[in-house]
């Protein structure tokens, strides 16, 4: 279950288990590629570690998924 993965991978994050979390988040992914929360929080981390592509990449899928969200276009911008 996508919701499981994604509520296993905020707890590591929670706990700087940052490896953990990125496991779990693609987890979730990988069941349900339109979950938007998951990137969000794979964005979050991937910030954290300076992984600048990979940011953007989040970011850019966000706005495929769902592009009618101004927010996910604004984070894009600042970034």
């Amino acid at each position: 279950n996508a919701d499981i993965w994604y509520q296993l991978g905020k707890a590591y994050k929670n706990q700087e288990k940052l490896k953990e979390a990125i496991h779990s988040f693609n987890q979730a992914l990988k069941i349900n590629p339109q979950f938007t929360q998951a990137w969000l929080m794979l964005a979050s981390i991937y910030r954290k570690q300076a992984k600048h592509t990979k940011v953007i990449a989040c970011l850019q899928k966000l706005t495929q998924i769902a592009p009618e969200n101004p927010r996910y276009w604004e984070f894009l911008a600042e970034y």
